[in-house]
C-alpha cells in the first residue's frame, strides 16, 4: 500500500428497509505512538465489552470509557470521542 499511516474505511448499505454499516481501520507502518494508541483502544474495547449487559445504559458505558482513558492515558482524554458508535434499540410490535 502506498499510503503510510491510518486509513479509515466505512461502508453503508440499505436493502428493503434493513440498514447496515461496516467500518474498519487499517494502520500501515505505524509509528510507536500509533501502536500505543491502538493498544490502549484494544484494551478499552475489551473492558467495555465486559461491562455491556442487558439493561446497562449506554451513557454508563460511555462514562466508564472516559474514566478508563483518564486512568490509562490521561493525555488522550481531550481527543476522546463524544460517542462510542452506533446504538440501535429495536421494538417489535406483535399484531
Amino acid at each position: 500500500m502506498a499510503h503510510k499511516g491510518v486509513v479509515l474505511v466505512s461502508v453503508g448499505i440499505k436493502y428493503k428497509g434493513y440498514c447496515a454499516n461496516l467500518g474498519r481501520t487499517f494502520i500501515v507502518d505505524p509509528t510507536k505512538e500509533q501502536e500505543r494508541v491502538y493498544q490502549i483502544l484494544v484494551s478499552l474495547q475489551a473492558e467495555l465489552l465486559s461491562k455491556m449487559a442487558d439493561g446497562v445504559a449506554a451513557k454508563d458505558i460511555y462514562s466508564h470509557a472516559v474514566e478508563y482513558i483518564r486512568e490509562k492515558a490521561p493525555d488522550y482524554e481531550k481527543n476522546f470521542v463524544k460517542n462510542l458508535g452506533f446504538a440501535v434499540r429495536c421494538a417489535v410490535l406483535m399484531l
